[in-house]
């Protein structure tokens, strides 16, 4: 994503003044970039659809291990596993999303619930995944 704001800098101001780190940026800096560019509508829109494009094969990778874990300790099959990780996962999701929106001044804590779910994941589970993911690498035996 730098190298796309490194191209883009010398055609938009509006870029070096995008205060909304990570992925608002793409909705709010880019679509003024290509706008500015030659044959702008062209590549921005090649550019969202390739966007998509890796959300959507994203999302079914970190599906995978959910739905092996309910075949294997379920036994249900492919398809009921997604069905319920889907449902399951949209019905988590939906705390996170009114925390944007509707509910946006329900704060626990000075955060939003979409806050402390980036803030835990961020700055707890990934520290902790790397973190053992080292001990795992370091260990030259191969036992857990």
């Amino acid at each position: 994503m730098h190298l796309v704001f490194l191209q883009f800098k010398g055609f938009v101001s509006p870029i070096t003044h995008c205060s909304r780190p990570g992925a608002v940026a793409h909705f709010i800096a880019l679509p003024a970039a290509f706008s500015a560019m030659p044959l702008g509508t062209l590549f921005g829109g090649l550019f969202f659809v390739f966007l998509a494009f890796a959300a959507l094969t994203s999302a079914v990778s970190l599906l995978e291990v959910p739905v092996s874990y309910g075949m294997e300790r379920f036994y249900w099959s492919t398809i009921k596993a997604v069905c319920i990780v889907i449902i399951i996962l949209f019905v988590l999701g939906i705390p996170s999303l009114l925390s944007l929106g509707n509910v946006s001044g329900l704060t626990f804590g000075g955060k939003s619930f979409f806050d402390w779910v980036d803030f835990i994941t961020s700055h707890i589970m990934l520290p902790i995944g790397a973190i053992s993911l080292l001990i795992m690498m370091n260990n030259r035996d191969g036992s857990p």
